[in-house]
């Protein structure tokens, strides 16, 4: 038990400085995709070599969204990132005529902060594959993102 809880402090610790290279906001994403998903709530957590994670949960009148996606800001000019990444999620409806699946997302962008490190309006594009009720589709997914980092 005490290797346990030795191995777990030393790794907590390894951690302590990563941490510190770590922006967390709070985003606002509304599009369109094969996959009928709802508009959704994302939280960007920024870490300072490019890579971005953001979870995402959306709501709508029938539908619950539950995505996460991963993006990698390859260039920077000026105020505008250019990312490329990917989006995994599932739609679930609450009636059984409405669509529920999972949905594959492959994704590039560019970010426009307005507000130097503080908030910024980004435009996506990609391929989405679409399985379960939504019949395998295969198509074109897009959406603009608000996001507020603290």
């Amino acid at each position: 038990m005490k290797k346990i809880i030795v191995a777990s402090v030393t790794v907590l610790s390894m951690l302590v400085p990563s941490v510190s290279a770590l922006d967390v906001g709070v985003g606002f994403a509304a599009g369109a995709s094969n996959a009928e998903e709802a508009t959704g709530v994302r939280v960007p957590l920024d870490f300072d070599f490019g890579l971005r994670i953001e979870p995402e949960l959306g709501f709508s009148k029938h539908l619950t969204t539950v995505a996460v996606g991963g993006y990698y800001s390859f260039m920077k000019i000026e105020q505008v990132n250019i990312f490329a990444g990917g989006r995994m999620g599932i739609t679930l409806s609450d009636y059984p005529t409405d669509p529920t699946g999972f949905s594959l997302q492959a994704l590039a962008g560019a970010e426009y902060f307005v507000v130097e490190e503080r908030f910024s309006l980004a435009a996506q594009v990609g391929l989405e594959s679409a399985s379960g009720d939504l019949n395998n589709n295969f198509g074109t997914v897009g959406a603009v993102v608000g996001r507020f980092f603290f």
